[in-house]
């Protein structure tokens, strides 16, 4: 039983609070009002009872163990009563909305560079809407909901956008949790939906990308739309850091070290050896990369394939490297297993299923030639009693053959209401 004993030694005005924690008795020093000191020991008591009892304290506990001073609370720490506060709570990487999310994503150095410009995105519309300045704590269940509102309404973002903004905000927030800097997460409870754009997908048909290879400038360039388009290679990141040693002619297969999937080989499928032979004869002697006439860093392949499509009269598509590359899964889906191209390709049938398989015309023109396999025309048949037409009612009882082979009486027989045994 807690206890508040007046303690004026010394000359100090203050209460000496006292509780047992298992076997071993505790004491703070409180100086403050009484019904405070009260109410210092009822919940010490409380933090103790739930530590014998080995289950977690009650979430206001614990948030209120995190506004004691920090001697009040280095002791309970010390006891095992609460948890210790993270050092960032006084700094502004630990109170503020913007400084905290930049701290965040330089301390993940496990990032890789898309998932870094991903994640600062975010940042950007967060402290768009919330400011710079918002307190961690202020921003509540109601004002992530107005949030994801906002970028729909106002930022005009499509719902594959806001469902990938909110599963990174998800991210952001969950780990102001994990180091104690928010109770629970205002984004906790937000839905995202689907994160794939049908409206953005299209199949390039390969008489298309015969028109774009014969407008390309040189080797390198008919090589980067083939790799995309034939060998499904993500653009710029795995085509241009392919190199002549990754090759193995012999064998007829590509060594892929992708920064997203890591070590996959994928195979010289015809069109693609033969684009890789024309730029090997053109290639400098000494030449490294397969792709040289562009940094594997700083890149913008995208202005220049919009040149080439404008010369072979085409209009550009939405997603222009992704959707060749989904157009080279949705062919090989025809005609090879789901789990080869899935190793070819560096991805899972499910990702394949959101955000790479289309239906094209190809397809649909299939579909209206097929010949259909249907039975011969006449009354449909069943299985017990012949056609349908063939239910009839027997003349010597009264029973009706059914559907299903079984006969019915059409009136109830005849018995004492008292049946005896042998009924």
């Amino acid at each position: 039983m807690a206890s508040v004993i007046k303690d004026g030694r010394g000359g100090r005005e203050g209460w000496r609070v006292r509780f047992y924690d298992g076997p071993n008795r505790r004491e703070l020093y409180f100086k403050g009002r009484k019904r405070d000191a009260d109410d210092l020991a009822r919940k010490c008591e409380s933090l103790a009872s739930a530590k014998t009892a080995g289950i977690a304290p009650d979430p206001e506990l614990v948030a209120w163990a995190r506004r004691l001073d920090e001697s009040m609370r280095g002791s309970l720490v010390r006891w095992g009563l609460c948890e210790p506060c993270s050092p960032k709570q006084s700094a502004d990487e630990g109170k503020y909305l913007g400084p905290f999310i930049a701290d965040y994503i330089q301390s993940r150095s496990d990032l890789k560079p898309n998932t870094r410009r991903n994640l600062n995105q975010t940042k950007r519309v967060l402290v768009e809407y919330f400011g710079d300045r918002r307190p961690l704590r202020g921003i509540r269940p109601s004002d992530a909901s107005a949030w994801q509102r906002w970028l729909q309404t106002d930022q005009g973002y499509s719902v594959a956008t806001i469902s990938g903004h909110t599963r990174k905000a998800k991210t952001i927030f969950r780990a102001a949790t994990v180091e104690r800097l928010i109770e629970s997460s205002p984004f906790g409870g937000l839905k995202g939906g689907k994160e794939s754009n049908v409206d953005r997908q299209r199949f390039i048909p390969r008489d298309v990308i015969d028109r774009i290879l014969s407008k390309c400038p040189g080797p390198q360039w008919r090589l980067i739309v083939v790799l995309c388009r034939y060998a499904g290679l993500r653009c710029p990141s795995e085509v241009l850091r392919l190199r002549w040693t990754d090759l193995d002619w012999d064998r007829g297969s590509m060594r892929i070290d992708s920064t997203k999937t890591g070590l996959r080989f994928v195979p010289m499928f015809p069109e693609v050896r033969k684009a890789l032979e024309d730029a090997y004869d053109a290639a400098p002697v000494g030449a490294v990369r397969c792709v040289d006439e562009y940094d594997e860093l700083n890149q913008n392949l995208r202005t220049q394939f919009n040149r080439i499509l404008a010369r072979a009269h085409l209009e550009a598509w939405p997603r222009i490297f992704h959707n060749l590359r989904a157009s080279c899964r949705t062919e090989l889906q025809e005609s090879l297993p789901d789990h080869v191209i899935n190793r070819w390709m560096g991805q899972s049938s499910r990702v394949a299923e959101q955000h790479y398989l289309t239906a094209h015309d190809e397809h649909w023109d299939r579909a209206l030639t097929l010949a259909p396999k249907c039975p011969p025309a006449g009354p449909p048949i069943d299985a017990h009693s012949g056609t349908i037409s063939d239910h009839h009612e027997s003349d010597k009882t009264n029973e009706l053959i059914g559907d299903d082979g079984m006969c019915y009486s059409n009136k109830y027989p005849c018995k004492d209401s008292n049946l005896g045994p042998a009924d």
